[in-house]
Parts: structure tokens; C-alpha cells; sequence
């Protein structure tokens, strides 16, 4: 039988493993602790000039520059004065006005065209501005040890991407467990949807509706047993892990509790599992429903993501369903995130990781360190933050719940896994869609990966463990290269 099933222990770590056709949730926090429960403003440029940079073909380069522009004003109809010839040999030319993006582009594309060109970009103007700070006032900051930039090997360097931007704009499905209304979360939540086709999994006293509320998936011991599920020969509490990877991309920052990567963005909760597990078919609808395509009897999504994060794993080569629903969305612009899972075995091993068009994400901790329990080697795309059990410091600190089986008081709960890996690396990405909505999941895979850091001691993480700040700074190259705005 094709069905998931969550273990929920002790032990930190977060991403759900499949065993022998099922998904295996692999644990959950191992200490809660409850707190009591203005988003900024993005950096503005100068989006204005009357100069541009042009450097000509090697068959041209030696012809004199002002007889060149000459040809091509009149070619174009657009005047163009030289100004100088940079170090590298392009020239700096200027317009008899400053003109606007638009204006430049249709310039740019006109100049690119002429068989003399090699390239062409505009020459920005830069302008002091008065420091912005962008480190959240969040209590709880300070002990997100992923996100203090330079104060730790393993973190990722998000402050020096939130210079310039904080995933506003940007909508993330997280499948998991669904969603509580964490005070942390609740401005930054979108209306879901709940996939859980099986009544008795389901735990809610129905089964798909359009409320993905997080009823809790915590059992008796031996209670998965009759659903068809492996089971545990232990009581387990409900996982929270739906809020827990929500608040790793998007808790807002709002002197609340802790920050997320992309606090700006969007969550979109699409509950795919709950209860002991869920069906492999729900994931699937998840994943086509969350990218904006149609499932049979379900209203159409109308908030489609851009990243969809799955904290899920599965011994076996990608199932022929996963990798049609995958594609199809990727097709759509969708950036498909998915755990490397927590089996400490070689990465390529396990789906949907393995499957084409995902990033597949290894987890490492406080020191850049590829931790035990995570898969690797083959088939990882990049390494993130996902902690460890102890010491507690070096867990994930995310949004969580107080409750035992059903849901109590909001709380936050050290947790590690994959899983969380898999958020800072949609965290990310939120933060590079918002730059440029039109970038594609190909050109998102290429941002992250090429800029990643390679670690020592993460030496079969696929690229390296990622650098927000480095893959945003390459963003914005080619965001003033190709004046998608």
C-alpha cells in the first residue's frame, strides 16, 4: 500500500522518510518552550539614466569608436555621444536625455540586434541613501543561528540579502501537516487547501475540504497499525511540522517571537499528510493544485505558487506520478524544494529528490558541517541549515504549538531535519523571485547553486551550503542586465 506514515519521536529531525512504500515521519521537537506571542521597507534604485555601456565584436573592436557610433545613430534614428573607453575596452556612451527602464530596454534590444554589438548595458547611477537596517527586532532573533550572519560557519548570509529584498510579492506552498494560526504567522498565511483524502488520516472529521488547519497527527501506540501503516509500539505527540516549516521561510517579522528567511512572502499551507500519514495521490494533488493546475472536484488555487517545499523522502527511483505532477508545475515557473532525507544514505537513492527539475536539499548545522542523519552525496543539489539534536542551541528555533496531541498554546520548538533545510533554501528562493518575478526554476537552481559555499566538512553536498547574500548579488547583475522589473 501506497500510504505515508509519521513515526513521531524525540529525536530531531523533521524530514518524513518513506519505508517500504511508506512515508515514515522520522521525529519531531525535542523541547518546546512557550513566549508570549512592520515588514521594511526594500532598497530603492535609481531606475533612470542617459548613459550605457557597449563593447563591440573583435571585428570592429579596432575601427575608430566614433565612427562606429555614428553608423549606428543613424542606423537607429537615436543620437549617442562617446564619452570614454572603459578598462576592458567597452565604451561609456551617453543620450540626449535620461530615459526610463522601458526606454532603455527597447534601446538595448534595438543596439543588440546590429552586427557590430557585442553587448549592451546601461551605466547605473548609484546614489548614497542613509543605511537601512534590516535586522529583525524580533525577541527571539538571536537564537536563529542560521540567520546571524557572520557569526557562525553555517549560517547563510541572508542579512546581506535583506539589503535588498524580503520575499514580498513571493507565494510558498509549504505540503505538509497543514497550519495552526501562530501569532507569528497568521499576517503572512494565504487560504490552503486540505488533500487528505482518507477520512480516518485525516483526523479532522472529514476528509478534502478548503481548510488545511493542522488538527495534529500525534497517535497511540499501535494505532497505525489498523489504517494500513506501519506502526509504533509508542504513544507519539502531533509533529506541529506544517507551522514549524512555515516560520523557518516566512514568521514575520513584527517584534514577535523569531524571524523567517522570506518574511515578506507569502505561505500557502496545502496539508498533504496527516494523521499516521497520507497517500502518495494526495501529494501529487498537492503539488498540481499548489502550482496552479486543476484536480478533479477541487476549486482552482487562486493564490499558485512559485516554490513548493516538500519535506519528504522515499527509498526507490522517482515515482512515474511525483515526476509528471513535478514537471508539469515546473513548466508553470514553479521551483519545486524538496528534503534529501534523514536516512543518512546517499541522496540519489531516495524520491522525490531524485526526481528531475527539483533542488534536492542535504541538511548541515551551526559549523557548515553535513550532519549524520542527512542523506547525501549523488543526487544532492545543495546543503542548508537543518541543525542537530544537541546541544538544543543548534536546532531550527521555529513557530510550533504547546499542545500534546491537539492544539494548545502557540509556542516555539528547537527542531532539526532536512525538511527545515529544505525552507532556508525556499526562503531564499522567495527572496530571488521577488527581485525578479519572471526568473525561472532553471535560472532559480543556477542563482542558488553557483553561489553556494563550499564547506570542508560538506564535502558531498551537492554545491556547498547556500549564500542568500552571494546568490542575491548575482540576482541583481543580471536584474540590471535584462531590466525585468
Amino acid at each position: 500500500m501506497n500510504v505515508k506514515q509519521y513515526m513521531v519521536s524525540t529525536v530531531v529531525v523533521s524530514a518524513l522518510t518513506f519505508t517500504q512504500g511508506t512515508l515514515l515521519y522520522a521525529g519531531n521537537t525535542t523541547e518546546a518552550t512557550t513566549f508570549p506571542a512592520n515588514n521594511m521597507a526594500p532598497v530603492e534604485f535609481a531606475q533612470t539614466t542617459n548613459r550605457l555601456i557597449m563593447s563591440f565584436n573583435k571585428v570592429h573592436a579596432a575601427l575608430p569608436v566614433e565612427d562606429l557610433l555614428a553608423q549606428l545613430s543613424d542606423r537607429i534614428s537615436v543620437q549617442m555621444t562617446y564619452v570614454r573607453t572603459m578598462g576592458t575596452g567597452a565604451i561609456v556612451f551617453k543620450l540626449p536625455s535620461f530615459q526610463n527602464i522601458k526606454q532603455i530596454q527597447q534601446l538595448v534590444e534595438q543596439l543588440e540586434q546590429q552586427p557590430e554589438v557585442e553587448y549592451v548595458e546601461p551605466d547605473w547611477m548609484m546614489r548614497p541613501k542613509t543605511p537601512m537596517s534590516v535586522t529583525p527586532t524580533d525577541p527571539l532573533f538571536n537564537q536563529q543561528w542560521s540567520l546571524l550572519s557572520s557569526q557562525y560557519l553555517g549560517d547563510i548570509n541572508v542579512q546581506q540579502a535583506w539589503q535588498q529584498n524580503q520575499g514580498q510579492g513571493v507565494v510558498v506552498a509549504v505540503l505538509d501537516s497543514g497550519y495552526l494560526p501562530h501569532q507569528d504567522l497568521k499576517d503572512n498565511l494565504l487560504a490552503g487547501y486540505d488533500m487528505v483524502s482518507d477520512l480516518a488520516m485525516a483526523n479532522d472529521g472529514d476528509g478534502r475540504d478548503g481548510n488545511p488547519l493542522d488538527p495534529g497527527d500525534g497517535h497511540m501506540a499501535g494505532e497505525c497499525s489498523q489504517l494500513g501503516t506501519n506502526s509504533t509500539t509508542q504513544d507519539t505527540s502531533s509533529s506541529w511540522q506544517g507551522t514549524q516549516i512555515a516560520g523557518v521561510i516566512a514568521a514575520a517579522a513584527n517584534n514577535i517571537g523569531i524571524s523567517g528567511i522570506a518574511h515578506q512572502s507569502k505561505i500557502l499551507p496545502v496539508r498533504t499528510v496527516g494523521k499516521c500519514g497520507g497517500y502518495t495521490s494526495d501529494l501529487v494533488d498537492g503539488i498540481r493544485w499548489a502550482g496552479g493546475l486543476t484536480v478533479a472536484n477541487v476549486p482552482i488555487n487562486k493564490h499558485p505558487a512559485q516554490i513548493i517545499t516538500i519535506a519528504s523522502s522515499e527509498p526507490g527511483q522517482c515515482k512515474a506520478s511525483l515526476q509528471q505532477a513535478i514537471d508539469e508545475v515546473n513548466q508553470k515557473g514553479v521551483t519545486v524544494i524538496v528534503a534529501a532525507g534523514n536516512n543518512g544514505d546517499q541522496a540519489n537513492q531516495y524520491s522525490p529528490g531524485n526526481c528531475q527539475n527539483v533542488i534536492a536539499v542535504s541538511a548541515s548545522d551551526i559549523d557548515g558541517k553535513l550532519t549524520d542523519y542527512s542523506n547525501r552525496g549523488k543526487g544532492v543539489t545543495v546543503a542548508a541549515p537543518g541543525g542537530v539534536k544537541k546541544p538544543l542551541h543548534a536546532g531550527i528555533l521555529s513557530t510550533s504549538n504547546a499542545g500534546y496531541r491537539k492544539a494548545a498554546s502557540d509556542s516555539y520548538q528547537y527542531a532539526a531535519g532536512t525538511g527545515f533545510a529544505a525552507a532556508h533554501v525556499a526562503g531564499v528562493a522567495a527572496i530571488l523571485y521577488s527581485l525578479q518575478p519572471s526568473t525561472t526554476p532553471t535560472e532559480i537552481k543556477q542563482l542558488i547553486t553557483s553561489t553556494a559555499k563550499k564547506q570542508p566538512k560538506c564535502s558531498e553536498c551537492g554545491h556547498g551550503v547556500i549564500d542568500a547574500g552571494a546568490a542575491v548579488n548575482k540576482a541583481m547583475k543580471y536584474k540590471y542586465r535584462f531590466f525585468s522589473y
